[in-house]
């Protein structure tokens, strides 16, 4: 195998600012150690068959390319076994996919630090993505709230408004504080107030943990009650200021 260039179309040419590449060798064309990794492919096709890599070049302007590479054998009756080879420019669209990647790892930062309940959900009630202040706050691990409906953890008292609340937002409406009780894996139950937005048939959620709130709200209602006692008490003279001895 001499590496012998019979044909390079004027893309290659012009992006690699190749006059004439006919009759030129992989090793003239490219910087050594570029063309002794290439030399090493070409020479596993001939001997192996088709092959698709991803190739890494620099052009003549200094910039990095990325190749998605098809490499193949050309048998040609009477004659050597050539080699051709359709390379697609994925620059773009690798350049893209590193920028996806970026902002979902931002994403990711975002989602996972923050003290709410943050959740994406379906219609039919399975989470598809939810951050780690539901492990937190309810006990069960992320692999045990995905494998299960959301449903199943809700207080059995509240299932008819959460259903009646999913039926709201696949009509394309936001819920705006909706309040249900949510189970611990201790069996114990925390009050959550929910905000959430449908997009088509995905529901995206922020939640609170309210608990402490709805308790505390209790005890206030339950001293209240307890004043209004003692004064109607005192207004009938059932409580006296003091006893004399």
């Amino acid at each position: 195998y001499d590496g012998l260039t019979l044909f390079a179309n004027r893309y290659l040419k012009e992006l690699f600012g190749w006059q004439d590449a006919t009759g030129k060798t992989t090793a003239d064309l490219l910087p050594p150690e570029l063309a002794e990794r290439m030399i090493a492919d070409d020479r596993r096709v001939l001997t192996e068959g088709p092959i698709v890599i991803e190739e890494n070049i620099t052009d003549v302007h200094g910039k990095a390319r990325v190749f998605d590479t098809y490499k193949f054998p050309v048998a040609i009756e009477g004659s050597a076994t050539l080699l051709g080879g359709i390379a697609v420019d994925v620059t773009e669209r690798k350049l893209a996919e590193a920028a996806l990647l970026d902002k979902t790892e931002e994403l990711d930062r975002f989602f996972n630090i923050s003290v709410d309940l943050l959740c994406i959900a379906g219609i039919d009630g399975r989470f598809r993505r939810i951050n780690v202040a539901w492990e937190r706050i309810l006990g069960y691990s992320v692999d045990e709230l995905m494998s299960k409906s959301f449903l199943d953890f809700v207080h059995p008292d509240d299932v008819a408004a959460t259903m009646e609340a999913i039926a709201t937002l696949a009509s394309q409406r936001e819920v705006i504080n909706f309040v249900n009780r949510y189970r611990c894996r201790d069996g114990s139950y925390r009050w959550i107030e929910w905000r959430s937005a449908p997009v088509g048939e995905i529901i995206h959620a922020a939640a609170r943990d309210i608990t402490e709130h709805i308790r505390a709200e209790e005890e206030r209602s339950k001293l209240e009650a307890q004043m209004r006692e003692v004064q109607k008490l005192e207004s009938l003279g059932v409580l006296a200021g003091g006893i004399a001895h």
